[in-house]
């Protein structure tokens, strides 16, 4: 048998390298596919993330201002029975506050350490008075105190207000 030419050399191997580069230039074309259906999945994700840390964040905001009304109501005499008492309230605020510091926006955190300030002289205040009732002198330091205090709670509401709102750079960092 004489050895093959080039020309039957290259109508045998034709078709499989032609079979080839179709079978490479699919997969290629499927793996880009795939690349590009990962990216727009992983960005769906970020968004996703980034919406339920800002409602997480609203949620822990909301709770706050309300706990700061409560706090108004029950030093005004309007208080509910159920909303307990002062140590109940400390309670509460302290637990919001460490929420807040681990996932709230840094100007919300700048705010709320303003407020925590006040709300740590005010007990200051309390505890060095010399009535029996810390309840009573909480009240009235906090009567003294709260003209700044609700500039402070203005000042965090605005930092709150920004930092949920969509076009937030937190809000969209997550």
């Amino acid at each position: 048998m004489a050895a093959p030419d080039g020309i039957t050399v290259a109508l045998s191997l034709g078709p499989a390298v032609i079979t080839g580069m179709v079978g490479y230039f699919a997969a290629r074309q499927q793996s880009q596919v795939l690349i590009r259906q990962t990216r727009e999945e992983t960005e769906r994700l970020r968004i996703d993330h980034a919406e339920t840390s800002r409602r997480r964040r609203e949620s822990a905001y909301r709770d706050l201002l309300s706990l700061m009304h409560r706090l108004d109501l029950m030093i005004g005499g309007f208080g509910r029975e159920e909303d307990g008492d002062l140590e109940d309230w400390l309670n509460d605020f302290q637990t919001l506050w460490g929420a807040i510091a681990l996932c709230g926006g840094p100007d919300v955190r700048a705010a709320l350490a303003e407020v925590q300030r006040t709300v740590d002289d005010v007990g200051q205040a309390a505890r060095s008075g010399s009535a029996s009732s810390f309840d009573a002198l909480f009240a009235k330091a906090y009567r003294a105190d709260h003209e700044r205090l609700a500039h402070q709670v203005e000042d965090l509401i605005d930092a709150m207000r920004a930092d949920v709102s969509p076009s937030s750079p937190v809000a969209s960092d997550g």
